[in-house]
């Protein structure tokens, strides 16, 4: 056996890479230099795609470590809805103290109490509002891949 080895590489006329390196290297000898140019510009470009590369996958690992924890999602819902209700709430404000009149002081009580009423009950109780954002979070999910296949 060690006879066949050492024939494998004794002859390397046989070897189509052994003539591709022989060929290669006659071919960098006689261009005067320009093959180490070439093949440190070569290592350099390789460097900077493998830098771009990894950057490139750190970034997806981090979209997806995002997509993948749920609870994260339900918070950010939970305080986009909490954001929602405090715009509307400012909202009313605005309308009912622009409305003025005997009435008005009326209604803006009313509207006083229910916004307050609206705002502890989320404090309260979160749960519907956490289960309606996890809903809301599979339902994008599912459109998302749906659009990848």
């Amino acid at each position: 056996m060690s006879n066949g080895s050492a024939e494998k590489q004794e002859d390397p006329a046989r070897d189509p890479a052994a003539q591709e390196h022989t060929a290669a290297a006659g071919s960098a000898g006689s261009s005067s230099g320009s093959g180490a140019d070439e093949a440190a510009k070569s290592q350099e470009e390789i460097r900077h795609d493998i830098e771009q590369t990894r950057e490139e996958l750190g970034d997806t690992v981090d979209a997806l470590s995002q997509k993948a924890d749920v609870m994260a999602q339900v918070r950010d819902a939970v305080d986009e809805q909490k954001e929602k209700l405090r715009a509307k709430k400012k909202e009313i404000k605005a309308k009912v103290s622009g409305a003025g009149g005997g009435a008005g002081g009326d209604a803006g009580e009313r509207a006083k109490t229910t916004m307050k009423g609206l705002v502890e009950r989320a404090s309260r109780d979160p749960l519907p509002y956490l289960c309606g954002a996890a809903a809301a979070g599979l339902l994008v999910g599912r459109v998302l891949r749906g659009r990848r296949s």
